[in-house]
């Protein structure tokens, strides 16, 4: 199969399930396929000419699903929308994007590693990777030069069995399709082509007198899943698994790109997790790579999560943050995290090293105050002030709250309460001096009792219409919060 096929047929299942697809072209490399898109009953919106005429025939289209008073065609039509830019990263990027809610009411597409050109060539394209990654690192090949490397199909009746002769697509349908063996059993001969097909792809081959489909493909997961792991270790192998089979180091990145497509798509997910437990079950992982020092930073099996959770802990008390930071980042797209119980952990273990970063930058500054109320007063709501850190404390503990089985991260919780203790004693002990020194309130700052007479009331003489809260006891930070939430809205400032 070629790439322009394998990528249509990975949009179309997308849009059946989905109903609605935003794809990200950050790379520019698609946009002869999105113009030529076809699908059933789908409303293809070309997102490069006008962003916000797009946006408005994409509502048009979002307000007639599943209304009753539509025609059955329009309230059951599914919508793609192709934009030729990267999502963005951040929260704030994320927000300025005019299709992002759509991404959030549906999915979207091309904003992972595994759905970029390089990674969807090497999908489509099995034994063709060197020659890819060659073409990739010497230029920046175009669609049509991609294309042109797989004219031929050389598993015809693994393309019949299945739709695709792809390696990673046809394996990934083995692993975790509905019914695979049922599919190959159905094209006699497809069978031998699949074996083909994996030794000359990853060098598997299935244990001698093996013969139900079942079994094979079962060992099948286990080879796969066990390489990468192996691969991907910085270090020995436990001695008890050293004869399990796996794959040689000319498949790495095959076995990467296979695992991170399973991993990343909506439709084999589920399967990999199940498929995932079941491997480190029946090969005791979780018990044998306990006393490894450093394991990958794949996300193969679920027990490596659960050791990264240990390992920020480690760093949080030997004060490694920024290693502790990069723990953090490399599991934000982690397959584990889809899983909900997990995913408010991990949540909870990044908001415990936001605020240590905050605690120790605001360790680092103090220092240089000037120790008098109004400069102590002015450092604490600066842009980058002690409030942050306030800021992170509450989320902290907010998250502490919300996660009913938090004792993977009980250290760690533990950690910046002990830190918060002593940064804020710190800071209390220094403010509560000069209060002594100079008295209370500073010259020069706002007091809330000025702030009608200094903003209200003259919009008042002017009759211009304004609305005025007064909300007691709010925390600076929390006001700071609330007024992010605002920004959207208009001009805002926060004193």
């Amino acid at each position: 199969m070629s790439l322009a096929p394998y990528l249509k047929k990975r949009l179309t299942d997308l849009l059946e399930e989905k109903r609605i697809v935003v794809w990200y072209d950050g790379e520019d490399a698609f946009g002869e396929i999105a113009r030529t898109f076809k699908a059933p009953n789908s409303t293809v919106i070309l997102a490069q000419e006008s962003r916000l005429r797009s946006r408005r025939k994409a509502d048009d289209v979002l307000s007639q699903l599943n209304d009753a008073n539509q025609t059955p065609q329009a309230k059951n039509a599914n919508l793609l929308i192709y934009c030729p830019w990267p999502r963005g990263r951040t929260e704030e990027q994320r927000r300025e994007d005019p299709f992002e809610s759509f991404a959030l009411i549906g999915t979207a597409y091309g904003d992972k590693e595994a759905e970029m050109f390089q990674s969807l060539a090497r999908q489509a394209l099995p034994g063709r990777e060197r020659e890819i990654d060659r073409l990739f690192a010497e230029a920046r090949p175009t669609l049509s030069l991609i294309e042109g490397l797989g004219k031929s199909i050389r598993y015809p009746l693994l393309q019949e069995a299945l739709g695709s002769d792809s390696l990673i697509e046809v394996t990934t349908q083995v692993l975790c399709g509905k019914e695979p063996a049922k599919e190959l059993e159905s094209v006699t001969g497809a069978g031998n082509e699949l074996l083909r097909l994996l030794q000359a792809g990853l060098g598997f081959v299935p244990p001698p007198r093996l013969t139900a489909v079942e079994s094979i493909l079962e060992h099948l997961g286990r080879y796969v899943l066990f390489s990468e792991f192996a691969l991907d270790l910085q270090g020995a192998l436990p001695d008890q698994v050293t004869d399990v089979a796996r794959a040689p180091e000319e498949y790495r990145q095959t076995i990467y790109s296979l695992c991170d497509r399973m991993r990343m798509s909506d439709d084999a997910r589920d399967c990999y997790i199940a498929l995932a437990s079941r491997v480190e079950k029946a090969l005791r992982l979780a018990e044998l790579a306990s006393r490894l020092p450093y394991l990958g930073v794949r996300d193969t099996f679920p027990f490596e999560e659960k050791a990264y959770l240990k390992r920020l802990e480690s760093l949080a008390k030997a004060g490694n943050l920024a290693e502790a930071r990069q723990v953090v980042s490399q599991r934000q797209q982690s397959v584990w995290r889809y899983i909900p119980e997990r995913a408010l952990i991990w949540k909870l273990a990044e908001r415990c090293v936001d605020f240590l970063i905050a605690a120790e930058a605001w360790k680092s500054q103090a220092p240089k105050i000037p120790n008098t109320v109004r400069d102590l007063v002015q450092a604490y709501t600066a842009t980058d002030g002690f409030w942050k850190t306030d800021r992170q404390q509450r989320l902290v503990e907010q998250g502490a709250a919300a996660c009913a089985e938090d004792d993977e991260v009980g250290g760690l919780i533990a950690i910046c309460r002990q830190r918060y203790a002593e940064v804020v004693g710190s800071a209390q002990s220094v403010f509560l001096k000069s209060v002594e020194r100079e008295g209370w309130p500073p010259e020069g700052i706002l007091r809330q009792t000025q702030v009608f007479n200094r903003y209200v009331a003259p919009e008042l003489e002017e009759r211009a219409k304004v609305v005025y809260f007064l909300v007691d006891s709010m925390r600076y930070e929390m006001g700071r919060d609330l007024g992010g939430t605002l920004e959207s809205f208009g001009s805002l400032t926060v004193s």
